[in-house]
């Protein structure tokens, strides 16, 4: 799930996340998913995530 902004990544099989912000870390080299200060982005990120997983009838999608 992306924005311009920030993108964030599930990796279901070993379940680990990694949120980037794209203006600031365009490598993608700093993960900064659990970093303080950006809980809301996240929160929003995930949700959106939820979002198309119910929309799309996503049945791989797990632990969201």
């Amino acid at each position: 799930m992306s924005t311009y902004r920030y993108k964030l990544m599930h990796f279901y099989d070993i379940d680990d996340w990694q949120l980037f912000d794209l203006e600031t870390d365009p490598n993608e080299m700093d993960n900064l998913y659990g970093k303080a200060g950006y809980e809301e982005i996240t929160e929003e990120l995930k949700n959106e995530l939820k979002r198309l997983v119910v929309k799309y009838d996503d049945d791989t999608a797990v632990s969201i």
